[in-house]
């Protein structure tokens, strides 16, 4: 999950630079993306292309949809079963969820 805001630059020669930045919400690491005196829709929605959906995170965020996939989400096909459920999984306890991919997921599990 990312966010993404411009702040300005002041240049010796008194001109106002837009540097375009996006944060991982997660990890709270920044990627500076762009740098422009005049930020237009269409330079921005490219730089955003080319930040969000690079093979990199594009390869992480289908990784960790496959896990929770797999591994968390009951499905109804299944009688509201795992398709691989973890071995040390709990009948009893406190139930906990985690948030996955900045919270656009939420994995739910009972605490051992």
């Amino acid at each position: 999950m990312f966010a993404c805001d411009f702040f300005t630059i002041e240049t010796v020669r008194l001109q106002t630079l837009c540097v375009f930045f996006f944060i991982e919400v997660g990890t709270r690491r920044v990627h500076l993306v762009g740098l422009t005196a005049h930020p237009t829709q269409a330079w921005v929605s490219q730089q955003a292309r080319q930040i969000v959906w690079n093979l990199q995170t594009l390869t992480y965020v289908l990784h960790m949809y496959e896990g929770y996939f797999n591994r968390a989400r009951p499905h109804q096909g299944i009688g509201q079963k795992i398709p691989d459920p973890s071995p040390e999984g709990s009948i009893s306890g406190t139930i906990q969820w985690r948030d996955l991919l900045g919270g656009v997921l939420h994995d739910y599990y009972r605490a051992v």
